[in-house]
């Protein structure tokens, strides 16, 4: 008793504490320096040391543009000529500081870096068509790029090409994500036909796309395609015997030809407002028809109703289909008769986990966009092996309660039932999106104990399920989708801001979307 506590941590070896170190993320070791004269180099061990440099959103936050290219050089020169497996920036405003990017992008290349990933897309977005506003030209990939021939996964956002560019370095390339970059439909051939290991690839609001065709060789390995945004690309042809996992997000097109997929597995299909009927909806959805894992958005599934509105050929099995999430941006009645819609014409008979995520701001009016009208009831769908359901942003509402009570009537083998009420915002700070945009003041939510009376009356034709209401943060997402990442139309409000801005402009608060 009585002596006075001591530092023991500080007391370990150096090479004890260098490991340590080494565990945590560079930006937290970096800050012990300034516990003591003794921890003051220790850091610089973990720098040198490290296969991976991740000058993301978290370095850089507390830096201005100019203190983070200094940094970064100042990194890049301590860790001397080790090697990388992978090295991350993330960084805005670029144009002032291009010979600095070239710099880092040669310096990958000596390291012979595996995994690069450079991100220039902060800024501000339009939220008409996802350009960016703010006056800056994309960066020009400098020739030290192609020098990294032991890349596998490369990441480029806001970034253009050489109009002459040739991928042939690249034969290790197994992930590659493109975002604003100027690919066009001949390098699109060009990079299927020099990455032949190519297992993953994202295309994100390439506009200079006018077709997109993902024909590669038959040795061509990919197995993950995202595309996102391309508007330009009106057509889309897709022939690869190993895809498992598409996603898609931007208008409906023509789907030429999409054959030899025997293999897809999972789909997320996404689409925007426009062009309802220029190409038939089922003939398309039905190029998904033997998926096991789906996502929906609201606007896929009022084609569908638009569809059957007007006397289209209905009725398309999924008779693979475990796994669906609906993604609704808004629970009006139309909404509501477009998810029976789907669930009649397009029957699931094995379907064992449905999510649907709901807006945080339910509206109960007639949505006049859509052309579709209400439904006199629901259908007569039987859920034979539908087990768990979980609906997020729950506040029930007349039409959440009316969906509710729809699964609750059919779901014989139901198990499990989870509502996690929105976040509250004026509670935790928190900004809503939509709300910010629409300058819709939330309503006052009904509180749990309510929501929680009124379900309890409801019956059951599953005795055994468990009805659980919880709040946002108390959700332990033990239950969650396949696909927990989507795209909505408010995606491309504004980008991220991650630096100090010096300038005014960017000193204001802009919301991140990830």
């Amino acid at each position: 008793m009585g002596r006075r506590s001591q530092d023991r941590i500080s007391n370990l070896p150096d090479h004890l504490l260098q490991s340590i170190l080494s565990l945590i993320p560079l930006k937290s070791a970096v800050r012990t320096s300034i516990l003591s004269r003794r921890w003051r180099h220790l850091w610089q061990h973990s720098l040198v040391s490290s296969a991976t440099l991740d000058f993301g959103g978290d370095f850089a936050s507390s830096q201005s543009p100019k203190d983070f290219a200094a940094t970064v050089a100042w990194y890049l020169r301590l860790h001397g000529d080790q090697k990388l497996d992978r090295l991350r920036f993330l960084f805005a405003p670029f144009d002032l500081f291009l010979p600095d990017i070239d710099t880092w992008i040669a310096a990958a290349a000596r390291k012979e870096v595996k995994e690069l990933e450079l991100d220039l897309s902060q800024g501000i977005l339009s939220c008409v068509d996802g350009h960016y506003i703010d006056g800056r030209q994309p960066y020009l990939l400098p020739e030290s790029l192609f020098r990294c021939e032991a890349l596998t996964h490369l990441s480029l956002s806001r970034c253009d090409f050489d109009d002459d560019v040739r991928f042939g370095s690249f034969g290790h390339l197994s992930s590659l994500n493109l975002s604003h970059v100027n690919v066009t439909d001949e390098m699109l051939e060009s990079l299927l036909a020099d990455c032949p290991l190519l297992e993953s690839l994202s295309l994100r609001n390439c506009q200079r796309l006018d077709a997109i065709r993902i024909l590669g060789p038959p040795r061509l390995r990919l197995r993950e395609l995202t595309l996102v945004d391309c508007f330009n690309a009106y057509e889309v042809e897709i022939s690869a015997p190993k895809l498992q996992s598409f996603r898609y997000f931007g208008r409906l097109f023509d789907l030429d030809e999409f054959d030899n997929i025997s293999k897809l597995v999972d789909a997320q299909i996404l689409l925007t407002t426009d062009e309802y009927d220029e190409y038939g909806f089922i003939e398309f959805i039905s190029h998904f028809s033997k998926v096991q894992v789906l996502t929906l958005c609201s606007t896929t599934l009022t084609h569908l109703a638009n569809e059957k509105f007007e006397g289209g050929d209905l009725q398309i099995l999924f008779p693979n289909l475990q796994e669906l999430q609906l993604v609704m941006e808004s629970m009006t009645e139309e909404h509501l008769s477009s998810i029976y819609d789907f669930l009649e014409f397009c029957p699931s008979p094995f379907l064992e986990k449905l999510f649907v995520q709901l807006p945080r701001d339910v509206q109960e009016s007639v949505d006049i966009r859509h052309l579709t009208t209400a439904r006199q009831g629901p259908p007569d769908v039987p859920f034979n092996h539908l087990k768990v359901i979980k609906i997020n942003n729950f506040q029930g509402s007349n039409n959440e309660m009316k969906l509710v009570k729809f699964f609750l009537d059919r779901a014989i083998a139901l198990e499990s039932l989870v509502l996690v009420a929105p976040p509250m915002p004026q509670r935790f700070g928190e900004r809503n999106v939509v709300d910010s945009i629409t300058q819709v003041k939330p309503k006052e939510r009904m509180s749990l104990k309510i929501i929680q009376g009124q379900i309890s009356m409801l019956p059951k034709a599953s005795q055994e399920a468990r009805i659980l209401l919880v709040e946002f943060l108390e959700d332990d997402n033990s239950l969650s989708p396949t696909h927990k990442q989507f795209y909505s139309r408010y995606n491309y409000l504004s980008g991220t801001v991650c630096h100090l801005m010096e300038d005014a402009l960017f000193n204001e608060e802009i919301e991140v979307h990830n």
